[in-house]
């Protein structure tokens, strides 16, 4: 009888200690997203038409840490079958880009479009892209992917690669875009690379002083200095679960390139493949050559994003990072707090407690529905082409 009562009670006390450190996590898991800007009537417009921002991020309290938050984001957001209508873009230089469409109604030439860019080694098959076009056609867009060069199966033919600091490809892609759908208005949405991609963009519009052919972008999980995601990059965790990796992804597919197009730059590729086994090598040894760029120095200048939040002031570009992203450090998140109060600056900036990278995901059972990322981005472009409509 004594033992029975004792075992009841320690039963007892650990389904209660337990239930309390589930309700912890819980509690955890949920916090409001900062939004940071320095245009405070954008920032409340934007507050104003976008409520997941005014409410509590709820991430699954079982994934409260940046690698495994972005792990389980590979795994659990299902590939879906999204149907596309792939178009082929032959550039100046003889590359070729696959350009994936999918709208609900194709026949609809005044419907509003979202290119999205995925990240450096993501396609239009990325799980995190097929749930963004799926969303973006039940309401009612139209949907063109614009995979890089050489990638999603098409073949490599030039030395040029692609990168976060060349926007040269992306004006081409939108300007292909816009003359295919006169009648439509256009944002961007960009994942890792392709945000890094889409923000160059339109600083390189705003020094020129061109009016970008989009109404605004959102920017997801950008790395905002090359220099400090590296950094992150190659502590032991990082190196082992994403750094490597992705180097060695990168590198089975450079073994593909013809190797007669880089004969007359300085890259040998059968030498180069052996010594690539992080990103910064990869940059290092092939990237900012195959590129044009004349150093690694004046590819980054060129890169970084943290030294150009002047330039966003054009269309709005909202960018949504989390706070425990292993390839963007906190640090280099909060630059808006550096440059002081201007009401011509369209870039708002919202910071997660947790997240990952290009992960976001929410509630209990994620796998069940869509990611965070894909609520805000029916909110935020609604909000374009309603202030666009005006």
């Amino acid at each position: 009888n004594a033992i029975s009562i004792i075992m009841t009670w320690l039963i007892g006390i650990l389904i209660g200690t337990a239930f309390g450190f589930v309700c912890l996590l819980h509690r955890k898991a949920s916090k409001f997203p900062r939004v940071l800007s320095n245009n405070q009537s954008l920032r409340q417009d934007l507050l104003n038409k976008c409520p997941t921002l005014s409410k509590p991020y709820q991430a699954p309290f079982w994934c409260l840490q940046g690698q495994i938050h972005t792990i389980a984001s590979l795994q659990l957001i299902p590939h879906a079958s999204v149907r596309y209508q792939r178009d082929i873009l032959n550039t100046e230089d003889g590359g070729v880009i696959a350009l994936d469409w999918h709208s609900c109604s194709p026949d609809n030439e005044s419907s509003d479009v979202v290119i999205v860019l995925p990240g450096l080694t993501g396609t239009s098959r990325s799980g995190y892209v097929c749930g963004l076009v799926r969303r973006a056609g039940r309401l009612g867009y139209t949907t063109v992917v614009f995979n890089q060069r050489g990638t999603a199966g098409v073949p490599h033919l030039t030395a040029r690669s692609y990168s976060c600091a060349d926007v040269g490809d992306l004006c081409d892609v939108i300007d292909y875009v816009c003359e295919k759908r006169p009648q439509g208005r256009t944002m961007l949405v960009g994942f890792s690379l392709g945000a890094v991609l889409i923000a160059n963009y339109l600083a390189t519009r705003s020094r020129a002083n061109e009016k970008p052919r989009v109404v605004g972008a959102l920017a997801v999980s950008p790395v905002w200095n090359c220099q400090a995601s590296h950094r992150s990059l190659e502590n032991f965790v990082n190196r082992m679960v994403f750094n490597r990796p992705m180097a060695r992804q990168l590198v089975r597919k450079m073994r593909k390139f013809d190797r007669e197009i880089y004969k007359h730059i300085d890259v040998d590729l059968s030498r180069i493949g052996k010594r690539i086994s992080t990103l910064r090598e990869y940059e290092e040894e092939f990237l900012y050559k195959s590129m044009g760029y004349g150093s690694l120095q004046s590819f980054y200048e060129e890169a970084n994003i943290d030294t150009k939040v002047e330039l966003f002031n054009q269309v709005p570009l909202l960018a949504i990072n989390a706070a425990d992203d292993p390839f963007s450090p906190i640090e280099n998140i909060s630059m808006l707090e550096t440059i002081g109060v201007n009401d011509k600056n369209q870039l708002i900036s919202v910071v997660t407690h947790t997240g990952g990278h290009i992960g976001f995901l929410q509630g209990c059972r994620p796998w069940k529905g869509d990611s965070w990322v894909v609520d805000l981005f029916q909110e935020f472009s609604s909000f374009l082409f309603t202030e666009e409509s005006k």
